[in-house]
């Protein structure tokens, strides 16, 4: 962000502090009830679509970081290079991607980007992927289950038994059992492990679908697009370590 978030920019620099009411994308400013209404009224920036401060904070932090403007040449990213998969200045774009093959207009980029096949895909993956994660783990608690009961079903067995073969026989009774209670116990760590490890990715995944929903309806065009292929990274590696869990289970 450009200024504080809490102060309005235009005030401040007027040396005077007062509290941000709604935020302007297009100019990387916040700005207080009054300044917000010379904003809309401006002939420069009457087009711009500002956001109630209260509903851009519920984007996630790091989409907040995701800067409007060059902080090298403090100029407006107006392309994006595909090359190194980010947006650039003019200046930039001389500078340092001058030889990249693909640099383009970032406008064509971004636009529609919360509606874009690929924000799509990521909610769509996202509600599978958590979806996934419920049926692992209620399908990993039901092995816990199973293997109790197998366990008290051979224990009641080896009882039975017991009262009809001689000490030796009772030897067995205790290895059997112990062997049992070890195979129970270490597989119901590996199934705990994993029940960990998967609810905690589904709180993970949770907080990215609350955050897609808070994207699509608050982020401007660069942080969703910046925002999916940062989402898109992360969901890969998690589908890679669901689809291992499924294939784990045929």
């Amino acid at each position: 962000m450009a200024s504080s978030a809490n102060a309005c920019g235009i005030c401040e620099l007027r040396h005077v502090t007062k509290q941000t009411e709604a935020w302007c994308p297009d100019c990387d400013e916040g700005f207080c009830s009054i300044c917000v209404e010379h904003h809309s009224l401006t002939k420069a920036t009457k087009q711009h679509k500002t956001i109630p401060m209260a509903e851009y904070q519920m984007l996630p932090p790091d989409v907040l970081q995701i800067p409007q403007s060059c902080t090298k040449h403090d100029e407006k990213f107006l392309l994006y290079c595909k090359d190194h998969d980010m947006p650039c200045c003019g200046k930039c774009a001389n500078e340092v991607h001058k030889v990249c093959n693909e640099v383009v207009n970032l406008d064509d980029i971004i636009k529609n980007a919360n509606t874009s096949i690929s924000f799509q895909g990521i909610e769509e993956t996202l509600n599978e992927v958590v979806d996934n994660i419920k049926e692992l783990t209620k399908l990993y608690r039901g092995n816990i289950i199973t293997l109790s009961e197998n366990r008290k079903h051979i224990e009641k067995e080896i009882q039975e038994h017991r009262f009809k073969i001689d000490t030796h026989l009772n030897q067995i009774q205790k290895k059997l059992v112990d062997k049992i209670q070890e195979v129970e116990e270490t597989e119901r760590i590996n199934f705990l492990q994993l029940v960990e490890t998967l609810e905690e990715k589904e709180n993970n995944l949770t907080k990215y679908q609350n955050s897609i929903a808070n994207i699509k309806n608050y982020a401007y065009n660069l942080q969703t697009f910046m925002s999916i292929k940062q989402i898109e990274q992360d969901l890969a590696n998690e589908v890679e370590f669901i689809q291992s869990c499924l294939e784990g289970t045929t």
